[in-house]
């Protein structure tokens, strides 16, 4: 995992997925959302912050649920309803590296933050409404 200087995110594309960091969630390229836990959508966030990297079950585990001690079968739990969760066309996004981790196999777009509107901005570019 790289060490240089993080550029901020707004969200992320991968395979016709939508991921926006700022509101916390996941469209499919049809405008479907996909249903996420808190849990959930900020282990997708660790897969697409490192994306073909090998992740560690205990760097996975220390960043899902920090100070708490959880077995490698909660870890697999949520790892299989992030599968489910992103299921398509029998595509699997996630790679199991047996006895040592995951790796999120599928190339990713990071995209920049969007500008927010202004107080009483429309966002169409009217000056006078």
């Amino acid at each position: 995992m790289n060490n240089s200087v993080a550029q901020p995110v707004g969200g992320y594309e991968f395979d016709g997925f939508m991921v926006d960091v700022r509101r916390r969630g996941v469209w499919r390229q049809d405008g479907t959302p996909v249903q996420l836990t808190a849990r959930l959508f900020k282990t997708l966030l660790l897969f697409l912050e490192h994306p073909g990297e090998l992740l560690d079950k205990d760097w996975l585990m220390a960043r899902i649920w920090p100070g708490m001690d959880v077995g490698e079968n909660s870890l697999s739990q949520i790892i299989c309803s992030l599968r489910r969760a992103l299921a398509r066309n029998g595509r699997c996004y996630i790679q199991t590296e047996s006895r040592h981790g995951f790796r999120f196999v599928c190339p990713v777009t990071v995209l920049p933050p969007l500008p927010l509107l202004q107080h009483g901005s429309s966002g169409r570019g009217d000056s006078e409404l």
